[in-house]
């Protein structure tokens, strides 16, 4: 039976990623598979409304200067966003739950870990873009 110190020590596995890549030495597939649930279900919260924001304040870009749809910038932001909207809905609905499983194939857990990091990097590039795009 875990207990609460127990839990408290599993929690520090996952937010100091410093240590190494996070899940590796972790001998209880079980636990790793609870572990990268958790961390998935907290973070995907906050990727979600960080994509909503995107949106919003794209729209609300448009709507104040139209003019943005004719600058390429503007229209490469665009993709990247669609791009990250369609990774991150492959990642959350398709394969991260399948991957997440216990007993899962271990292939679904690579393709989930890189569609993760895919979409990290295309939010990421998606900054730039957004602020050559000030007004």
């Amino acid at each position: 039976m875990p207990t609460r110190l127990d839990h408290d020590k599993d929690r520090w596995r996952i937010a100091l990623p410093a240590r190494g890549r996070v899940g590796r030495g972790f001998n209880d597939p079980p636990l790793r598979a609870r572990l990268f649930h958790a961390a998935g279900v907290r973070f995907r919260t906050i990727g979600r409304i960080a994509l909503a924001v995107l949106l919003v304040t794209g729209f609300g870009n448009l709507w104040l200067r139209p003019y943005l749809v004719t600058l390429p910038r503007f229209q490469l932001k665009l993709g990247l966003v669609v791009v990250a909207l369609a990774l991150s809905a492959v990642h959350d609905f398709v394969i991260g739950p399948r991957a997440g499983r216990p007993g899962a194939d271990p292939r679904l857990r690579t393709q989930a870990s890189w569609l993760g990091r895919a979409n990290f990097a295309v939010v990421l590039a998606i900054a730039p873009f957004g602020l050559t795009l000030r007004g």
